[in-house]
């Protein structure tokens, strides 16, 4: 059974959310229990269930009463275009900044998150220059 949801205009997610999503998506983006998340993303059950609680308040993950969740249908499309963003941004900055690893990861998703489309936009028009 899920939990009923409580829907909100479409709010900013912050990085730790947007990292749970990428997870989720990572992970099928369907029917993935929470213990898998934890794993992946090397935090504690109870983490992961605090953060589920409030990806379900956001209307971004349904989550069933046995410990699986699924994105939603919102949640599935704001995942793919995060991911969609990040990849090209990360992609920019290994070419042009020469950065790697976790910082890239890093600057990647704050630069996505605090610009939005902004960014993949300036990213492209720069890309178009060289």
């Amino acid at each position: 059974m899920q939990e009923p949801v409580t829907t909100t205009a479409r709010a900013r997610i912050s990085d730790r959310e947007a990292r749970y999503l990428l997870a989720i998506l990572a992970r099928g983006g369907r029917e993935v229990r929470s213990v898998d998340l934890a794993l992946y993303l090397g935090v504690q059950k109870s983490s992961v269930s605090a953060m589920l609680s409030r990806l379900v308040a956001h209307d971004l993950v349904w989550k069933e009463s046995y410990g699986k969740v699924s994105l939603t249908d919102d949640g599935r499309e704001r995942a793919v275009k995060l991911r969609d963003s990040l990849r090209e941004t990360e992609e920019y900055l290994a070419r042009t900044l020469a950065l790697s690893g976790e910082h890239l990861e890093k600057v990647a998703l704050a630069m996505v998150l605090a610009g939005g489309s902004c960014v993949v936009q300036a990213i492209r028009a720069t890309a178009s220059n060289d």
